[in-house]
């Protein structure tokens, strides 16, 4: 390893062993506190207020690392859906508001396109815009503005939509010098403003990859003290047959919701606190839920409903990977191997942290039926489980 790489990886780990342990910090503080002020609910919703601000920032910064180590390895594929660029609009801006609001920032948004329906992979292009927003946030004063607009342009090639992001605020900008490396991995200004501001100077460079990814380009203009104007554009598949298509899926969903009321799950995870978040959220919805704490567990759950005859007991199985005794993917080997008459088929359903692609790939070849990333997107929950009810 050269001296170069060392210099990087030491800078990078000091980097985000601090960023890590000041979360954690306000964390475990700010749980001390609740317990000291149980009685006083205002103060406990306060804290855990913060808590929760605190836990996005550690699970932010542990998705960009995640993230990076994925592309390093160029695992990353592209999940083209049927997108509502209106609806989809509406949603970030929506939850962008909020946050512009708690960091007493002004967000002006405005959308201008002709085609509403695409082929893209929503979760990146959520992705690409969340990191690029909450960087003109993070690096503009309290009292200034972001701008966020998305324009459609005419596009040469048959059945496409060009679409222009332009995200502009009005904070502290960018050194030139800083902007000839913005891109490269782990790296961050260095000026004592910048230095305040967590992160582990990832988010631009799995923005520029994902971009690149796309086939998209990406533009940057900033001056120090008065801004930075980030503008990427896209060419997308134009999907004329999706709006139908999405408001069936709707409608799927909410008759899905209402069917899965009286059926029964077996939730199989290890960690107690996951284990009691699915449940709530199950139960919610009027599913009976069972309950194994490991995967030897579940086996012998499932064997012996099966060998009194009650075939159709679960309806489904919802399978943690990384268990202590026996993991997911060989409970899920060995209730496969459970006798059964022709036709039975119990759905199980992974529900794990491990969200690669190759985890998916993994599951599947498993004798899995699905497979769903934590922590739980409830919306993605109910249309995986219309599949199997």
């Amino acid at each position: 390893m050269t001296q170069s790489n060392n210099k990087l990886n030491s800078a990078f780990l000091n980097r985000i062993s601090h960023d890590i342990r000041t979360p954690m910090n306000s964390i475990n503080g700010f749980i001390a506190m609740a317990k000291k002020y149980a009685y006083d609910g205002d103060k406990v919703i306060d804290y855990l207020n913060k808590i929760d601000v605190s836990v996005n920032q550690l699970f932010d910064l542990i998705s960009q690392v995640m993230e990076m180590s994925e592309i390093g390895t160029g695992k990353i594929g592209l999940d083209m859906v049927p997108v509502n660029i209106s609806d989809k609009f509406s949603s970030q801006v929506s939850v962008l508001e909020e946050q512009a609001q708690d960091l007493g920032l002004q967000l002006h948004h405005s959308l201008d396109i002709n085609h509403n329906y695409v082929m893209a992979d929503d979760n990146r292009m959520s992705q690409i815009t969340f990191n690029v927003v909450g960087n003109a946030m993070k690096y503009t004063p309290k009292g200034g503005r972001v701008y966020l607009h998305i324009e459609e342009n005419p596009c040469i090639r048959p059945g496409m939509a060009n679409y222009t992001f332009t995200v502009t605020d009005t904070g502290i900008g960018m050194s030139r010098e800083f902007m000839d490396t913005m891109f490269e991995p782990f790296t961050r200004e260095d000026n004592a403003t910048v230095n305040k501001i967590h992160g582990a100077g990832l988010g631009l460079t799995i923005v520029r990859s994902l971009v690149d990814m796309m086939g998209g380009e990406i533009n940057v203009e900033s001056h120090p003290g008065e801004g930075t104007k980030f503008e990427f554009s896209l060419d997308l598949p134009i999907d004329t047959d999706a709006e139908h298509d999405l408001e069936v899926s709707r409608s799927v969903q909410e008759a899905t919701i209402e069917s899965l009321k009286g059926h029964r799950v077996l939730l199989v995870e290890d960690n107690e606190l996951n284990r009691e978040i699915a449940r709530l959220i199950l139960e919610e919805h009027g599913i009976i839920t069972e309950e194994a704490d490991d995967g030897d567990v579940a086996v012998e759950m499932v064997r012996k409903v099966t060998e009194q005859g009650m075939y159709d007991y679960y309806s489904f199985i919802l399978m943690d990977i990384q268990m202590p005794r026996m993991d997911g993917l060989e409970a899920t080997a060995q209730i496969r191997s459970i006798p059964t008459p022709p036709g039975v088929h119990i759905p199980i359903i992974a529900m794990t942290a491990n969200a690669f692609a190759e985890d998916r790939q993994q599951v599947i070849a498993a004798g899995m039926d699905e497979h769903i990333a934590k922590p739980i997107d409830v919306d993605n929950l109910w249309t995986t489980l219309a599949r199997f009810i």
